[in-house]
């Protein structure tokens, strides 16, 4: 217990050090502000106007929620991985371009336990930016639109098609109405699930700050992968598109199908397995290499 206790301070004590640089902050603060800006431009262009977010509908101003749902669906193609990449990338390549780690690893801890520690210190900030752009998007919400219920069209159901490719319409969709408090929670699971999905990119670009010593170039790869991964999701390259089940945001749009009156979770399971596998194969080769390379050379 002692010993965990002791894990949990370094942690926090880590974390601590991070949110007093100036990156992180002001990371944290663009994606909370984020939702508030784009929130200020709808009032200003008109926010009673329906607004096609992926293959669903809603009218921002009819509920506090619908901003969250906007924000959710904005940012998770670039911004989101372009904050968890900073964090990862950072992880320990930032620690070697400052020359932190080299007096880490004089210490009697193990490689791996120091390599578990940069990883946690990651997550935690990922987190807080997920967190940060949620409490900014329903702030906003609240302040501009009010609490009521979430109103969404979605597409309807079609065999075996979670995710058609049709922009969903009133006279072809299938309403959802939810109250506030249950579109939070339903919000709260899809925030979780995209999270998943920002997971790999985190693994991703952490096994690239431990292959790289300049930070940039891991922060690079991580929103690379996340720009192609979305690229080969479009109909720009067809023959690519045997690809694009392999890449990790495949399956990510689901998440707009927990927002329907009786959810649909088909497909999710696969999509978050695909999460793990990708995962494990990151972070092995990152602890393979951490432990058996010189990483400040």
């Amino acid at each position: 217990m002692s010993r965990l206790r002791r894990a949990a301070s370094r942690l926090a004590c880590d974390v601590g050090v991070q949110l007093r640089n100036r990156q992180t902050r002001g990371t944290l603060l663009a994606l909370g502000l984020l939702p508030i800006a784009f929130t200020i431009a709808l009032v200003a262009t008109g926010a009673g106007r329906p607004e096609t977010v992926q293959s669903e509908v809603l009218v921002p101003s009819s509920s506090a929620l619908s901003i969250w749902v906007l924000a959710l669906s904005s940012t998770m193609k670039f911004f989101l991985p372009l904050a968890i990449s900073i964090f990862a990338g950072n992880a320990v390549a930032g620690e070697v371009a400052s020359g932190n780690l080299r007096y880490v690893l004089a210490s009697p801890r193990r490689r791996s336990a120091v390599l578990l520690q940069r990883l946690l210190v990651a997550v935690v900030l990922s987190t807080l930016a997920v967190l940060a752009l949620c409490a900014g998007a329903l702030l906003a919400g609240v302040i501009f639109f009010g609490w009521h219920p979430l109103a969404i069209v979605l597409p309807a159901k079609t065999a075996g098609d979670l995710n058609p490719l049709a922009v969903a319409t009133a006279s072809r969709g299938a309403a959802s109405v939810l109250t506030p408090l249950e579109a939070v929670w339903r919000l709260v699971e899809s925030t979780a699930y995209v999270g998943s999905g920002m997971v790999t990119i985190l693994a991703f670009g952490f096994l690239c700050s431990v292959l790289f010593s300049r930070p940039f170039i891991a922060i690079s790869a991580g929103v690379g992968l996340a720009v192609v991964s979305w690229s080969l999701q479009s109909d720009m390259a067809p023959e690519l598109a045997r690809i694009a089940p392999f890449t990790p945001v495949h399956g990510i749009g689901k998440w707009q199908y927990l927002l329907l009156s009786h959810p649909e979770t088909g497909g999710m399971e696969t999509f978050i397995l695909k999460q793990v596998a990708y995962v494990s194969v990151f972070l092995l080769v990152a602890w393979w290499t951490f432990a058996h390379k010189d990483v400040l050379a």
